[in-house]
């Protein structure tokens, strides 16, 4: 067990060299189907945004987040945005969730939540979608032609 957020970097450091969860980190390398949800960067929608102070999310904003996968927070291109509290998050890296050869994202309310789906299939980080029609049409409606 583990905090998704910690309150310092170093805490997060410390957590990650514990036995236990070294391990179950080290899972991460050999992935190969991840199921998640998206995270659009806005309150109530990510739970990252929701772990993170008014500051740091606004800090996140300016830097360009538009979405949240697994704590990890990107930009409309799917590029990473990082800082000082995305450093505090336990869970899988950009680059290795990348590596997971089919990596499905779920995502079942929320038509706002299509540029942050798009995002992530711009980034390679998403391959498949489950959704709801209404979402799938938002999502395609955003596509240039």
């Amino acid at each position: 067990y583990a905090p998704f957020v910690t309150p310092t970097v170093a805490s997060a450091r410390d957590l990650r060299r514990d036995p236990t969860i070294h391990w179950a980190m080290a899972a991460f390398s050999r992935l190969d189907i991840a199921v998640v949800s998206v995270g659009l960067w806005a309150a109530g929608a990510s739970g990252l945004y929701d772990s993170l102070t008014a500051k740091e999310c606004e800090e996140l904003a300016q830097a360009g987040a538009i979405a949240e996968v697994c704590g990890i927070v990107v930009d409309r291109d799917g590029g990473q945005v990082t800082s000082p509290a995305t450093e505090r998050v336990l869970g899988i890296s950009y680059e290795e969730l990348r590596r997971v050869p089919e990596v499905i994202a779920v995502v079942h309310t929320g038509i706002d939540r299509a540029p942050a789906i798009r995002a992530l299939a711009a980034g390679k980080i998403i391959t498949s979608i489950v959704t709801i029609a209404e979402i799938a049409d938002e999502i395609l409606a955003g596509i240039p032609t």
